[in-house]
């Protein structure tokens, strides 16, 4: 029922894989050589594609030399990029290689490398490469959303029961927290599926974590240094922002600040409504 749904009227949530996704292969190299260090991984699934193709390596000699460049590099341990594989995977596919020049005996490993890619890298890497903010502005603007929610329920007490009397308020004043309820709510909706309300607005990030790369070996050199001090920096208000070029990821962002405010518009109603048909009012 839901697929049937319009996809701007389908509620965006935080994503585990998204086909098609406007992040570039470039994008998922340099997270997984500066982010989990296991670019080796997406390397070697390369290389076996290329050794599997018949029309890179049309001769026998080329194919058995190629194939244990590959066991050399990837598989042999202590190699210069060796693979995190089980122990028996390893000791068979060398064993297979050794007698026999047919790139099918890397099979197994390709499947359990590219398995690890797509169910475990990839989708970690989606989940961080669509969000607009880091993670330090991220706990800011939901703290934000939730103070904003809290100030509207503490308006609509105030307005309730500060009167003279109970019973002397008239109702239409509780519409004083809806403001509140709206932002507030719209912050928070966006900031739990990993996005900066505000930034989305203006189609703007912060810098990807693998594009921090010089930042980090900085952190690294200095120390752990004043914590209170990084999360600082690294909020929205003090960093560089960068308009969004991607139209797909730009439409993203859109459908986010739509549903977010839709969202926190729908949440409101049903709170106004609630304590607006409390019997304490005038």
């Amino acid at each position: 029922m839901v697929s049937n749904l319009p996809p701007w009227l389908r509620w965006y949530k935080k994503p585990s894989v998204i086909p098609g996704s406007p992040l570039s292969f470039y994008d998922f190299y340099m997270y997984l050589k500066h982010i989990e260090f296991s670019q080796e991984n997406l390397e070697f699934y390369i290389c076996f594609q290329g050794s599997d193709d018949a029309s890179v390596t049309p001769t026998i000699a080329s194919r058995r030399h190629e194939l244990q460049h590959i066991v050399a590099l990837f598989l042999v341990p202590g190699s210069p990029k060796e693979l995190n594989l089980p122990d028996p995977m390893r000791k068979a596919a060398i064993t297979s290689i050794a007698t026999s020049d047919c790139p099918a005996n890397l099979a197994p490993i390709a499947e359990h490398i590219y398995d690890l890619l797509r169910s475990c890298s990839h989708r970690n890497f989606i989940r961080l490469g669509v969000k607009n903010g880091t993670f330090e502005t991220l706990c800011m603007v939901t703290i934000v959303g939730i103070v904003l929610t809290s100030l509207g329920l503490l308006v609509m007490l105030l307005v309730a029961f500060a009167s003279p009397s109970i019973y002397y308020s008239s109702r239409w004043r509780g519409l004083a927290a809806a403001p509140f309820w709206v932002l507030g709510f719209s912050f928070f909706f966006a900031g739990t599926r990993g996005s900066c309300f505000l930034l989305l607005l203006f189609t703007r990030r912060q810098e990807l974590p693998w594009e921090r790369v010089e930042e980090y070996q900085s952190i690294r050199s200095a120390g752990s240094g004043n914590t209170f001090v990084r999360f600082m920096k690294r909020l929205m208000i003090f960093e560089r922002k960068i308009r969004v070029e991607d139209v797909g990821l730009r439409n993203l962002q859109h459908k986010i600040v739509v549903q977010s405010v839709a969202g926190a518009f729908a949440v409101t109603v049903l709170l106004l409504t609630f304590f607006l048909c409390l019997p304490i009012w005038n």
